[in-house]
């Protein structure tokens, strides 16, 4: 999974934790876990037909689940189901060939959760925009992407800068340097 992928999933898992956590009302909980089996049921699908196609029988049976049995779960269960699913899916595979496959795959599902998201769930979400605030604000907070692969390198501090001068000029016998500025 790419840096970008990743930062993806972790918007993703934000999104799915705020609707978890607002979940406490029936019609709520019923909101988010119609979205959720939304976003399941075609991911499921196509992990099956993946474990098929790459023979992982793992994945496989992980993957054999209809919308209907999810339904029927207890919450506690379906959560059970879906980090089975997340450790799938960070598997490593062992052949080049595979790797190809699986980040192609890979790059269909996010395509597919961006549009739920972006189609069905963001859209829905207007519906709360008035009456529901704070909700809707932390709803799109939980949206965006955050790039946490981001390395940046701090400015060294200037006593370091000014340290680091006078060694210089003490190098040249206390002599100006034309290449070294502030002897």
């Amino acid at each position: 999974m790419t840096k970008n992928q990743e930062n993806k999933l972790t918007m993703y898992e934000a999104v799915q934790a705020l609707l978890g956590v607002r979940a406490g009302k029936v019609a709520a909980k019923n909101q988010a876990e119609d979205e959720l089996l939304n976003v399941l049921v075609p991911v499921a699908s196509a992990l099956l037909v993946h474990g098929g196609r790459q023979k992982q029988i793992d994945l496989r049976e992980k993957a054999n689940v209809s919308g209907s049995a999810l339904r029927k779960m207890r919450d506690t269960e379906l959560e059970g189901k879906i980090k089975a699913f997340s450790a799938s899916i960070g598997q490593r595979e062992s052949s080049v060939a595979g790797r190809v496959g699986a980040r192609a795959n890979l790059l269909e599902l996010f395509d597919v959760a961006d549009r739920t998201l972006t189609d069905e769930l963001d859209r829905m979400m207007e519906l709360l925009r008035g009456s529901q605030t704070q909700f809707y604000n932390e709803y799109f907070a939980a949206r965006v992407i955050k790039d946490l692969g981001a390395r940046h390198r701090a400015a060294p501090p200037a006593s370091l800068l000014s340290e680091a001068v006078v060694v210089a000029c003490v190098d040249t016998g206390g002599r100006r340097s034309p290449a070294v500025t502030g002897c």
